[in-house]
C-alpha cells in the first residue's frame, strides 16, 4: 500500500541467572560464555541485552543480519509489571522510518510529471540497511528516509525480492537503532500487538493496536500469493513497509496490505518474521534469495491462435536466455505441463505469462520440470533442469 491500494512466551522477569550475590564466583565457563554473546547482566533479576547476530560474507566483511530477540529490558515495555502499548512505543519507536519517493513519468518528448508516493520501514542493522515493501519503493527515481528524530536522508535501493514484496534500501547513517526481530512462529491468535507507521505519507511514528486476527492467511498481493498475518490493528495508505510488534518489542511483521472496500475495517496484513528474516538475509549478503528458480530463461510472448471458428492466447518463445542448452527453441509454443493433469482428460495447460510465472514458483532452482511443446505443428515433450535466479 504506497500510499495504497504463536507467540506465547515465558514470563521474561522469571528468566533466572546465576546467583551473583555473597562474594561467590561465577564458573569460569559462564563468564566466558558471556563474553562470547556479549550478554552483560545488570543486575540479578530481569534486565538484558540482545546480542547482534553476524555474518561474514565471501569478501570476509562482516553483514549485519539481524538482531535476536531479548534486547529490550523489560522494564522498558511496562508499567508496575504490566507490558503496555505506551512502552513498547517507546522502545521501537527509533527503529521506524518513515519513506518517502518520487516517480518521474513522461508524457510526450517535452512534458514529464513527478508523482509522490509514501510508505513505512523498519531499521534492519545499525549500518543503514532498512526494509520495506517492495511496492514501496518500485521504480521510484528517489528514496528519502525520514527517522523519528526528524533528519532525513537520500537512500538507495539496494536490492528487493518481489515474491515476498520485501526491499532493502540503504542510507550512509552509522549507529541507528536497528529493530528486534522476534519469531512469528511462536504467535497465537488473539495476541496483542502494537503497529508503527506513516499513514497518510503524513502522519509518521503513528501507534495503533489490536491482535493477531488470524494466523497463515493466503492473500494474494500484486499477482503473489503470500501467507500473511492478520490483525485489526488500524492500518492505512503509508503503513506499508512499517513494523508490526509483539509486546515484548519485538518485530513479528512487516505491514504489507489491507483489506479495502465498503463497510471493511479493522482487517490488515503483514509479513511474518519468519519470512522476512531469511529473505533480507539473502538480499543484504548475496543480492538475491538464494533456491529461487530462474522463470526468465524463456522470453516468451502471449500470440492470439485461431483454430477454424475458435481463437486462443498461446504462450510463443521469443528467446532463449539461458547459460546451459535446453530443447526449446525460439518460434517453439509452450503448451501444457507433461504428465501432470487437472483431471484424467485435462492437462495443466500453460497459455498466459502469468500462468507460466505460477508454474515456475512452485518449483525450486534445481527442479526439473516436464512440459509439452509444439514445434512446426508436432507436439513433443521435454525436460531441463530450472537454473537459480540471481537477479531480482
Amino acid at each position: 500500500m504506497n500510499s495504497e491500494k504463536y507467540y506465547s512466551y515465558e514470563d521474561r522477569s522469571k528468566i533466572p541467572f546465576p546467583n551473583m550475590r555473597g562474594g561467590k564466583r561465577a564458573p569460569s565457563f559462564f563468564i566466558v560464555l558471556l563474553i562470547i554473546f556479549g550478554v552483560i547482566v545488570i543486575s540479578a533479576g530481569s534486565s538484558y541485552v540482545g546480542v547482534i547476530i553476524a555474518e561474514r560474507n565471501s569478501a570476509g566483511k562482516q553483514v549485519v543480519v539481524y538482531q535476536q530477540a531479548d534486547k529490550h529490558p523489560v522494564e522498558l515495555i511496562s508499567s508496575g509489571g504490566k507490558k503496555t502499548v505506551a512502552g513498547v512505543s517507546d522502545a521501537v519507536a527509533d527503529s521506524v522510518v518513515e519513506i518517502v519517493t518520487e516517480k518521474v513519468y513522461f508524457q510526450d518528448s517535452f512534458r514529464q510529471y513527478i508523482i509522490s508516493g509514501a510508505g513505512s520501514g523498519v531499521i534492519w542493522s545499525p549500518d543503514g540497511y532498512i526494509v520495506t515493501n517492495y511496492h514501496v519503493v518500485k521504480n521510484a527515481n528517489n528514496i528519502s528516509v525520514r527517522l523519528s528524530d526528524g533528519k532525513t536522508f537520500a537512500a538507495n535501493l539496494v536490492t528487493y525480492d518481489d515474491r515476498t514484496d520485501l526491499a532493502v534500501i540503504k542510507v550512509e547513517v552509522s549507529g541507528l537503532i536497528s529493530v528486534v526481530v522476534g519469531n512469528s512462529s511462536h504467535l497465537v491468535p488473539g495476541e496483542q500487538v502494537v503497529a508503527i507507521g506513516n499513514p497518510l505519507g503524513s502522519l509518521g511514528g503513528t501507534v495503533t493496536d489490536g491482535i493477531i486476527s488470524a494466523l497463515g492467511r493466503e492473500i494474494t498481493v500484486e499477482d503473489d500469493t503470500l501467507m500473511l498475518l492478520q490483525t485489526n490493528a488500524a492500518i492505512n495508505p503509508g503503513n506499508s513497509g512499517g513494523g508490526l510488534f509483539n509486546m515484548y518489542g519485538d518485530l513479528i511483521g512487516i505491514i504489507t496490505a489491507k483489506s479495502q472496500g465498503t463497510g471493511i475495517e479493522g482487517i490488515g496484513f503483514a509479513i511474518p518474521s519468519d519470512t522476512v528474516k531469511p529473505v533480507v538475509q539473502d538480499l543484504i549478503e548475496y543480492g538475491f534469495v538464494r533456491g529461487r528458480p530462474n522463470g526468465d530463461i524463456l522470453k516468451l510472448d502471449e500470440v492470439v491462435v485461431s483454430s477454424g471458428m475458435i481463437s486462443q492466447t498461446q504462450l510463443k518463445i521469443a528467446a532463449v536466455n539461458t547459460q546451459k542448452p535446453i530443447p526449446l527453441q525460439s518460434g517453439d509454443f509452450i503448451m501444457s505441463v507433461a504428465g501432470e493433469k487437472v483431471n484424467e482428460n485435462r492437462p495443466i495447460y500453460i497459455r498466459t505469462k502469468e500462468q507460466w510465472e505460477s508454474f515456475i514458483k512452485k518449483h525450486d532452482a534445481g527442479d526439473t520440470i516436464k512440459i509439452v511443446y509444439r514445434r512446426a505443428g508436432v507436439e513433443g515433450e521435454c525436460s531441463f533442469e530450472l537454473e537459480e535466479k540471481t537477479k531480482p
